[in-house]
């Protein structure tokens, strides 16, 4: 079962099987643009769901292509993804020996650390950081900023 939210974009995880079979079949680093295109002709997606933008205001950057490019990010801090050069991305030897993952669902960290909390009687993690004030007293900070 796939995820999919109401544009019909596969969800980030959905790409990181597909991106990998790529570059093992290429067996040679390719453009990020190279990349984009073999992965959607891999997972079969049709034209106008790869052609939402990802900000109506910056039309130049498709949906999908911000999630392929936070597929590679992840692949990447996992160690099956180099970057030999700025733009080309290539399967590591880990990558290459990997095998394909199965999984349909991705916990977030976030989550097994709240969870982790919980389950210890502790209250939840907030995701804001705690600053000092000018009397000493620590305050959560927000988000805006004057």
């Amino acid at each position: 079962m796939t995820e999919r939210g109401a544009t019909g974009v596969p969800v980030y995880q959905e790409y990181m099987n597909p991106i990998l079979d790529v570059l093992r079949r290429e067996g040679r680093p390719l453009t990020i643009e190279q990349l984009d295109s073999h992965v959607i002709a891999e997972m079969k997606l049709a034209p106008d769901v790869a052609a939402i933008p990802h900000d109506a205001e910056k039309p130049d950057r498709s949906e999908v292509g911000c999630r392929i490019a936070w597929s590679r990010t992840y692949l990447k801090k996992a160690g099956l993804l180099d970057n030999p050069t700025r733009g080309q991305w290539g399967a590591s030897e880990k990558g290459r020996n990997a095998e394909r993952s199965t999984r349909t669902s991705w916990p977030r960290r976030s989550c097994r650390r709240r969870r982790r909390h919980l389950s210890q009687g502790q209250p939840p993690v907030s995701r804001r950081r705690a600053t000092p004030t000018a009397k000493g007293k620590r305050t959560r900070s927000s988000s805006r900023r004057g």
